[in-house]
């Protein structure tokens, strides 16, 4: 529903239209408690429409979608907690965030220690509990955290710099349960064995996230931010045009533990 079509829509219209689509509420002057209630429900981050927001609709937006905090002026202490609880990352927007929030934060979304300065051990056992790969934002992480988080999953070792052979056993160990890794590997190029990532190392893996796609000729990649680019460069040398979330190519350096 248009609402933007009307002039003077009725109530009614009005609430119809916010259930529809949150971010009609734009289009409505002066809308009521109630056309609030049911647009922050439908789309949280609407709230940065709304003048002077109750207390109750700025609840009602963080239940739908945590990151409206951003668009809180001076949040409580509660609506901090309930913005965490649904989307960890919300944090981001917090300046100074306590403890308690950190620890809500990596336990609703273990991705969100980037944004957690000097977190504490605590901290940094709850997010790799929560998902492994979390690691990756740890600054040394002590035995104790990679072995948590290769538990969580075992492809958490590609982020491990050096990992013990403990490490390593335990990486295959729950790979084999969680995502059928058969052996832990040191990575030269990039990975791909029939369409399974079994573990690429944490260079290679940043070396890649920076760029959009790749072309393969023989055993020789070249990598791209834009697809125009990857294109001329597929039309004037030849090869295989892919994305890089697609597949990585493997070339395997060393075999560092085998079942």
């Amino acid at each position: 529903m248009e609402v933007q079509f009307f002039d003077n829509p009725s109530e009614e219209i009005q609430r119809l239209a916010v259930q529809h689509r949150g971010r009609n509420i734009d289009y409505i002057n002066n809308p009521s408690e109630e056309v609030q209630k049911l647009a922050v429900q439908q789309n949280g981050l609407v709230i940065r429409s709304i003048n002077n927001p109750s207390e109750e609709i700025q609840r009602l937006a963080l239940q739908q979608n945590g990151m409206a905090i951003e668009f809180i002026d001076n949040p409580s202490e509660e609506l901090k907690i309930l913005a965490v609880q649904q989307h960890g990352d919300s944090i981001f927007c917090m300046k100074n965030p306590s403890e308690e929030l950190k620890r809500l934060a990596v336990q609703q979304r273990g991705m969100a220690i980037r944004y957690i300065d000097n977190p504490s051990e605590e901290v940094q056992k709850l997010a790799v509990k929560k998902y492994g790969n979390a690691i990756f934002y740890i600054k040394n992480p002590n035995e104790e955290i990679q072995r948590l988080a290769v538990q969580q999953n075992g492809y958490a070792i590609q982020f491990i710099d050096n990992p013990s052979e403990e490490i390593k056993r335990l990486a295959v160990k729950y790979g084999i349960q969680k995502n059928k890794i058969t052996y832990v590997i040191n990575i030269k190029g990039y990975a791909l064995t029939g369409g399974l990532l079994f573990c690429y190392c944490k260079k290679i893996y940043r070396q890649l996230k920076d760029h959009s796609f790749y072309v393969l000729k023989g055993d020789d990649i070249e990598l791209f931010h834009n697809y125009e680019e990857a294109v001329l460069y597929k039309i004037t040398n030849g090869g295989d045009l892919f994305p890089i979330s697609r597949y990585y190519e493997l070339l395997e350096e060393e075999i560092l533990y085998r079942i």
